[in-house]
């Protein structure tokens, strides 16, 4: 697809410069103002899709994540965004199957492999979930992703097993 031209380009710079400033009504009104033909454009629809993630608009959000994923079908993060907005707008099992559905596609993508995770500790599948933890630790930044993996409420059912410490214990050569 052909990138959005300027200054309409620039609209949707200031869009998401406006979201990190925490002003969200005017990233809206940025967006808004997009000519008709650039409203479905992958670049917008990313923008649109971080603004109602924010606002937590999550039928929205799943409604815009669709259509990424439409148009941009090899892309992982697209597919990581649509099962957030598919959890927070259908539940934990409906994002599972989104997920799960294409995660062949993506064997070396750690944000898939961590999010599969998180998935399954949430639906009690704790054996699935160590296994794509760790293929996110080999996949990404381990010291990263287990600095996280620790801090995320997703996985507490995880951390609670005795039996999972080594998976989530930091290497001492992550520490230094």
């Amino acid at each position: 697809m052909d990138p959005i031209p300027k200054p309409f380009s620039f609209q949707v710079e200031a869009a998401e410069g406006w979201m990190m400033l925490g002003d969200p009504q005017s990233a809206a009104e940025e967006l808004a103002r997009l000519p008709a033909e650039y409203q479905d454009h992958p670049n917008t629809l990313a923008v649109k899709w971080s603004l109602h993630a924010l606002l937590e608009q999550w039928e929205e959000a799943w409604q815009i994540s669709r259509k990424l994923c439409d148009a941009l079908p090899h892309c992982a993060g697209i597919w990581v965004c649509h099962a957030e907005s598919t959890r927070k707008h259908k539940g934990i099992q409906e994002a599972l199957n989104v997920l799960s559905g294409v995660a062949g596609k993506f064997p070396r993508d750690a944000s898939v492999s961590y999010q599969l995770a998180c998935l399954c500790t949430l639906t009690g599948h704790i054996e699935e979930a160590r296994y794509y933890l760790k293929k996110a630790f080999v996949n990404g930044d381990a010291k990263k992703m287990r600095l996280t993996a620790l801090r995320d409420p997703d996985l507490q059912p995880l951390w609670e097993r005795a039996d999972s410490y080594p998976l989530l214990a930091l290497k001492d050569e992550e520490t230094e």
